[in-house]
């Protein structure tokens, strides 16, 4: 739920507690916006972060980017926006989904639209996101004037 600019630049030490295990929430400052914005890590992506930290051996090291540049030079770099982007073509590619119909800013949304769709709490979303305003929040789990208008036929008073 993150965007690209936020967590690319993340270093070991601002996803780890002092023993080096992967916490559960954490704060970024939001390079949009520059506000403060507090994220939630599920038991899976901790799992899955802590076996990335294993594997690429970043544990050691709490300066090492998470996610760090990739290709022919050890540049020390976080990973860019465009190796990302190509990242989550490639992703797209072999989930065999249309990589054109998919970047790095529907993967920011995706979580939202589940909760959204499990919960209809577009407050909720709201915060997720780190938006302000609700109108901006309420485009990405794809709540249009159809989806309110199903929803009112739906509830009884």
């Amino acid at each position: 739920m993150l965007r690209a600019s936020d967590f690319l630049p993340l270093r070991v030490f601002d996803i780890t507690d002092y023993n080096g295990d992967v916490v559960q929430e954490f704060t970024i400052r939001q390079k949009k916006t520059g506000h403060g914005h507090v994220v939630a890590l599920s038991p899976e992506t901790r799992n899955s972060i802590a076996d990335w930290l294993l594997a690429s051996d970043k544990n050691k090291n709490p300066e090492a980017y998470v996610w760090a540049s990739i290709g022919n030079r050890k540049t020390g770099r976080p990973l860019t926006r465009e190796q990302y982007a190509n990242l989550v073509k490639s992703w797209s590619y072999l989930a065999r989904i249309d990589p054109k119909r998919h970047s790095t800013h529907s993967m920011r949304r995706t979580k939202p639209a589940v909760i959204y769709d499990q919960t209809q709490n577009l407050a909720a979303c709201q915060h997720l996101l780190g938006h302000k305003n609700i109108g901006s929040t309420a485009h990405y789990p794809g709540v249009d004037q159809r989806k309110a208008l199903d929803l009112a036929k739906r509830i009884k008073v």
